[in-house]
């Protein structure tokens, strides 16, 4: 199970944190609608930041401060929980085994978040892992997983391109949800 767009609404936080960082640079945020119609198609940092009237030249100083505030516990704290995000995991841990595996870059702070949000007891273990590289993104997540050691019969669920490319990288089921960062026409293409 994905965390971040699958258990918890992670867009204000990122908007928060995308829009501190435009400032910081001297540019002009996005609206609100147009920044998410851009990342849930998928549009990467190079489009976006020319729109936010950012020089492309600060690209990396741009990432570098972005990434240093995303998982920052006071940033974190804005996440909330889905509606039905701990009725789906009674149900979920009633019958199965369930772990949670993300992308996070710290993972004392994911702990410390699913903690703060009273769901850490539902999973059997908490796995995080993070690549720079876009292509590393489409192959840690399965990486990571294989950690685990038996995850066949499985299923990940989960809300991008990452979750689809493991589950077909382990040869297991995937469930896309449509509720974090990804559009349901980016995900369906992909074929979950």
């Amino acid at each position: 199970l994905d965390f971040d767009g699958t258990l918890t609404d992670i867009k204000p936080r990122h908007y928060k944190v995308y829009e501190m960082c435009v400032v910081k640079f001297d540019g002009i945020p996005l609206h609100v609608d147009k920044y998410w119609s851009l990342k849930r198609s998928n549009v990467g940092w190079g489009e976006i930041l020319p729109l936010s009237m950012i020089e492309i030249e600060k690209e990396k100083r741009f990432l570098d401060y972005f990434i240093e505030l995303i998982e920052d516990p006071h940033y974190l704290k804005i996440d909330q929980l889905f509606e039905g995000a701990v009725n789906a995991l009674d149900i979920l841990t009633h019958d199965h085994e369930v772990n949670l595996v993300s992308l996070r870059r710290n993972h004392e702070n994911l702990i410390d978040q699913i903690t703060a949000l009273g769901i850490a007891g539902y999973f059997k273990c908490i796995l995080s892992g993070h690549s720079d590289t876009k292509e590393g993104v489409l192959t840690k997540k399965s990486e990571v997983i294989r950690e685990i050691g038996v995850y066949q019969p499985g299923i990940i669920i989960g809300d991008t391109e990452a979750d689809i490319a493991a589950g077909k990288q382990l040869d297991i089921g995937t469930l896309a949800l449509t509720s974090g960062i990804r559009s349901k026409d980016f995900l369906q293409a992909l074929q979950p």
